[in-house]
């Protein structure tokens, strides 16, 4: 979604408009933006269309990416810190028990009266306070999300979650399954106006796979840099932990050993939280070298009840004959291009050509396999790392987009903020 910016704050008019505001306002209005066109949609949301998204998200207006073009630097920029405590004020400590015995425990920040809610997952790693979620909070600062409800859920591979439920995970399809259920107790004890997903990286898949099974429940998804083959991307990155792995040799290159930075920021926050949080005591810390074989062999998917309870809606819908077996199983069965054809809660997918960490034929595939399927959008590109959109194109941007997207599937009067013009 490039757009070409000619100065600070001009907007995209037609030859018309921009005449009838240079009548009505002058040539500095129309550069400010005070004479900003207002779009309205007020059909029935039911007869909303991709398409139609697609064309007012073009007219989002984006910073001009300079050194951030570099993929590395926008990754980076945007995902620098870990969130602080004062980057969490206001926001609640939630823990969640699901029927199926499932532990996970979340931050939330209850919004204006009658507002959406916006559920989170931040991918490999991640917990309530990861990087990527600094980059999020961010970006809520800086953009009309602000007075949102938000909610942001740890992921399965994180420490809190390792802690709760003793074993590592890696969300896919039992994430889904997560997401739906919290979804469920939000809805029943909150009562927002409407639910939205949001996924980062592995958070997307898990994120693609809640839009599979959450109709009537989600009204709509988004997902960033998402990961839709966990048997691709998780052995790239594991390769890099050691010389030798379960996946291979190591090749050294700079853009692998850029990554192996990155991913030693992540794990310093995985340890970190099990060696001094009282829910941890106990549990086995995990060296940096013994990722691989840690989650490759977790215990995680042994419960064969709690599998059926996961995969029901697939075995019903023919799209696996069985659960899996085994770990190897799970993975494969995770594959986000499965559901593709059978989502039916709006979805739009957003992905960096220049993602080094999860390449763009994630993107490309999944939208091969979405083909024709109404309630499956998206758009790549050109730059923006790996969750590095806030830096390439501007907190505000991010933001705008994730705002007009949940407005666009839940407002029946729908208007784009302002503000995003």
């Amino acid at each position: 979604m490039i757009l070409t910016i000619l100065f600070p704050g001009q907007l995209f008019m037609n030859l018309e408009q921009l005449i009838q505001c240079g009548r009505t306002a002058g040539l500095l209005a129309m550069l400010t933006g005070a004479c900003s066109p207002e779009l309205r949609i007020q059909n029935n949301i039911a007869q909303r269309t991709q398409t139609a998204f697609f064309s007012i998200a073009d007219k989002l207006e984006q910073d001009i990416p300079l050194f951030t073009t570099n993929n590395n630097i926008s990754t980076g920029l945007a995902n620098l810190h870990r969130a602080g405590a004062e980057d969490l004020r206001g926001y609640l400590s939630l823990e969640f028990t699901l029927d199926e015995g499932t532990r996970i425990q979340g931050i939330y920040k209850p919004g204006e009266p009658a507002t959406p809610l916006l559920i989170g997952t931040f991918g490999f790693l991640s917990d309530t306070r990861a990087n990527a979620v600094y980059n999020f909070l961010q970006v809520v600062e800086d953009s009309p999300l602000k007075d949102y409800n938000m909610l942001v859920l740890d992921h399965p591979s994180s420490a809190p979650f390792y802690c709760l439920n003793g074993a590592l995970g890696w969300g896919g399809i039992e994430e889904g399954y997560i997401l739906v259920e919290v979804a469920r107790i939000m809805k029943e004890k909150y009562h927002p106006s409407s639910v939205h997903l949001l996924g980062i990286s592995m958070g997307g898949t898990g994120v693609i796979h809640a839009a599979y099974r959450g109709e009537g429940i989600i009204n709509s998804a988004i997902a960033f840099s998402t990961v839709t083959d966990f048997t691709d991307v998780p052995g790239n990155a594991f390769r890099n932990t050691e010389a030798e792995s379960a996946f291979g040799p190591r090749f050294f290159n700079i853009q692998g050993q850029l990554n192996q930075e990155g991913f030693h920021m992540l794990w310093r926050g995985f340890d970190e939280f099990i060696e001094k949080q009282r829910i941890c005591a106990g549990k086995k810390r995990i060296g940096f070298r013994q990722l691989d074989e840690a989650y490759i062999s977790t215990s995680r998917y042994r419960n064969e009840a709690r599998m059926k309870i996961w995969f029901e809606p697939y075995l019903q819908d023919h799209i696996v004959s069985t659960v899996p077996q085994n770990i190897s199983e799970y993975l494969v069965l995770s594959d986000a291009n499965i559901v593709a054809q059978h989502i039916q809660v709006p979805l739009f997918v957003v992905h960096a050509d220049d993602d080094e960490v999860v390449p763009a034929h994630h993107y490309h595939r999944f939208r091969l396999a979405a083909r024709g399927n109404r309630y499956v959008g998206g758009e790549i590109t050109a730059n923006g790392g790996h969750w590095g959109f806030s830096a390439a194109y501007g907190r505000e941007w991010v933001g705008c987009l994730i705002k007009t997207y949940i407005d666009y599937w839940s407002q029946p009067d729908f208007i784009v903020n302002q503000k995003c013009l």
